[in-house]
């Protein structure tokens, strides 16, 4: 039997005390189903024990308003305190403080079943800072004495509020965020009611503090303290908090009288000099000079004493937050462009990772030796306003990310199968993949990379369809979460539309859930769609299996244009149609580089013989759009993908022919690209008597 020692004191024994001391508070329980029985689930948020080292935690919960309506609470309310509960099942621990906790509530603009992954989109204009640890006092966390029997009145974590927050249920949900900044303590999990369908929480944790979680049926079991409005209440909103100076902001009287006449004065100060400066209820004023103003409003209502609320820095101009693009635009060469909001007036760039200042331009350029990683970092301020710093690793390689946020689990088995759109005209050369494989990025492993022409949608479990672009086996060097997947050859993607397949045979691929930003993943050269995680084992990798929708694998593709690097290059377009010996492939022998031969072969030629277009383009040609369907003709299933600008005879042995181009050796050239696709005879195969070959696309370099 757990009892309590001599110094620390229990949570059940400090509760009673608590209960005893405050026992004319009204409160409720939300969700209203858990305030005479113990939630169904648990959670380390807002105010537990996190699983693991994290930069930060952060749990804004919306409850339904349903929640307080349905036990008699229709009108203003002052609330006062909040009070935790911890599952019935929480582990013991001792006491301890949280240094640094924010609360903020708000009445919700869209509800609590509409929220998203952007905390300040989901809180209303009446938001309000009610407890600041840094400013208030530390918040403390009792003890528990571990697994109990569940108790109604346990409650380990009780904060009264700072700056009591005035709510309606009648105007919408209730927003409750806690926010722990250094989340290097350990508490006890949270009673959670999951089945209650009533609330939804937004958790930032691994990725803080963006979120990375959304639970629409996880409400944490909350208490509330509060009471009826009653007296002067000055409250205040404005439409903008920080910017360039001068800026112009608006304010919005939102303060409260129980006296019949309401608020009848306003007096604000909006440098907290002791100045009146307007007795308008919701004035305009301009803040020429950079800097940070406390505003003060002071109301009256004639019947109670004139009652001030201070909001401390509630604007702050010429306060900026650091960032930057970078940009390849040369082998090695990096454009920098300063993309600091609001602008910046002062520029401070390390482009080497030394600690030395290499420019102070807005936006430099800067020469690489190698294409290692490198750290840069920006420091920018504006006027006189603070300075702030953005530390990022570019490589001097062009690239594309995906999402990290949230990252999802595989296992051996599993295949990522997404779209690829590659807009440059030259088409793109793949040089490495970023995999993202968590705890098993120590292990060894082999990537395989599969491609098919117009988008994977459809074809999931057609072979056929798919070609295998790169086998690459893999030895980690380090223990690092990511690996980069350095291919052997760079493979070329001419421009055009594809379905892109990733699988790891031995360990599974970890992929990503799509956020607030899109489906859609791009730059100017590239696009990547998220896709499908697909269970193909044992029928790897295309056979019928289960599928996840809207994943997309988690990492990085690093690439290069001609028109940066120069290089030559041969890739596959799209799938052909199959005849009497499969599908016909076009195989690049002699790459396409100036001043020499370019050689190609074609095979699966069942008479030898072929006809093969050349052309400048594969978006349209005389038949109409590309990729062009045959059908029409007597070629079922059989697409035009290159328009014939020119055509020639092939003919060969063995079931293969070679074609060959010579080069000249005229810079000019560099970067021109040409595509092709044959006519393979193939009598009985179709009524046509042919078949189409794979399509590919070349660019003329070094």
């Amino acid at each position: 039997m757990y009892r309590p020692g001599p110094i620390r004191v229990s949570c059940w024994l400090l509760t009673l005390i608590l209960v005893q001391q405050t026992a004319a508070q009204s409160s409720l329980i939300l969700p209203a189903s858990a305030a005479n029985a113990a939630g169904s689930a648990a959670n380390w948020a807002p105010l537990g024990s996190s699983p693991a080292p994290v930069p930060g935690v952060r749990m804004q919960t919306t409850y339904s308003a349903t929640e307080l309506t349905s036990q008699n609470v229709n009108q203003l309310i002052l609330i006062r305190g909040l009070r935790w509960r911890p599952d019935e099942w929480a582990p013991s621990v001792v006491g301890g403080q949280f240094q640094d906790l924010e609360v903020r509530l708000s009445t919700s603009p869209g509800g609590w079943s509409a929220v998203g992954s952007d905390f300040a989109a989901n809180h209303g204009s009446d938001l309000t800072l009610a407890y600041d640890a840094r400013v208030h006092g530390p918040v403390t966390y009792q003890a528990t004495p571990g697994p109990t029997r569940w108790t109604q009145g346990t409650r380990c974590v009780d904060i009264r509020l700072a700056q009591p927050f005035l709510y309606d249920p009648t105007q919408g949900d209730l927003v409750v965020d806690i926010d722990h900044p250094s989340a290097g303590f350990v508490g006890t999990r949270a009673d959670v009611d999951a089945s209650s369908g009533v609330g939804s929480s937004v958790l930032a944790g691994i990725f803080y503090p963006v979120a990375s979680t959304i639970l629409y049926i996880d409400p944490p079991v909350l208490e509330l303290d509060y009471g009826p409005a009653i007296g002067l209440f000055p409250e205040f909103a404005l439409d903008l908090s920080q910017g360039p100076s001068p800026l112009t902001v608006q304010f919005s009287d939102r303060s409260f009288s129980s006296a019949a006449s309401g608020v009848t004065s306003w007096a604000w100060d909006f440098d907290n000099d002791g100045t009146v400066d307007s007795t308008v209820q919701n004035p305009t004023h301009t803040f020429t000079n950079c800097g940070t103003y406390d505003v003060t409003l002071t109301v009256g209502d004639g019947t109670h004493a004139p009652a001030s609320h201070t909001r401390l820095a509630a604007v702050v101009t010429d306060e900026l937050t650091a960032a930057f693009d970078a940009t390849v635009i040369a082998p090695r060469v990096l454009q920098f462009t300063d993309r600091s909001s609001p602008d910046a007036t002062a520029w401070a760039w390390d482009l080497d990772g030394d600690q030395i200042v290499d420019s102070t331009l807005r936006s430099p350029t800067w020469a690489y030796a190698t294409t290692a990683p490198v750290d840069v970092t920006l420091t920018v301020s504006r006027l006189c306003g603070p300075s702030d710093s953005i530390t990022k690793t570019v490589t001097p390689l062009e690239q594309l990310a995906t999402p990290l946020n949230p990252v999802t689990f595989s296992f051996a088995g599993w295949t990522s199968m997404f779209d690829v759109e590659v807009k440059a005209r030259e088409g793109l050369d793949i040089l490495s993949l970023e995999i993202n494989q968590g705890p098993n990025a120590w292990r060894p492993f082999t990537l395989d990379i599969w491609l098919t022409g117009d988008g994977y949608d459809g074809k999931q479990a057609a072979a056929a369809s798919w070609q295998l672009a790169a086998t690459v086996p893999v030895t980690p060097g380090s223990s690092s979460t990511t690996v980069t997947v350095t291919l052997p050859q760079p493979l070329h993607l001419p421009r055009g539309r594809y379905g892109m397949a990733l699988h790891i045979p031995n360990l599974g691929i970890r992929v990503t859930s799509p956020s607030s930003a899109g489906l859609r993943i791009e730059n100017a050269d590239l696009a990547v769609e998220y896709g499908v995680l697909r269970m193909t084992s044992p029928a790897y990798p295309f056979g019928p299996a289960s599928e996840l929708p809207l994943r997309l694998w988690a990492g990085m593709i690093s690439y290069s244009k001609c028109r940066v690097s120069g290089h030559a290059n041969h890739g596959f377009l799209g799938e052909g149609c199959a005849g009497s010996l499969g599908r016909a492939t076009l195989t690049a022998t002699a790459l396409p580089r100036l001043g020499s031969t370019v050689s190609v072969d074609l095979d699966g030629l069942p008479t030898n013989a072929a006809i093969l277009a050349l052309g400048f383009d594969n978006r349209t040609s005389p038949l109409g759009p590309l990729p062009f369907a045959l059908d029409p003709f007597g070629l079922p299933g059989c697409r035009l993908r290159v328009r014939p600008d020119a055509t020639l005879a092939l003919f060969g042995s063995g079931g293969t022919a070679t074609w060959q181009l010579p080069i000249p050796n005229d810079p000019a050239l560099t970067c021109v690209t040409m595509f092709q696709q044959a006519a393979v005879f193939d009598p009985g195969t179709n009524p046509a008597g042919m078949v189409v070959s794979d399509a590919a696309g070349f660019v003329i370099g070094n």
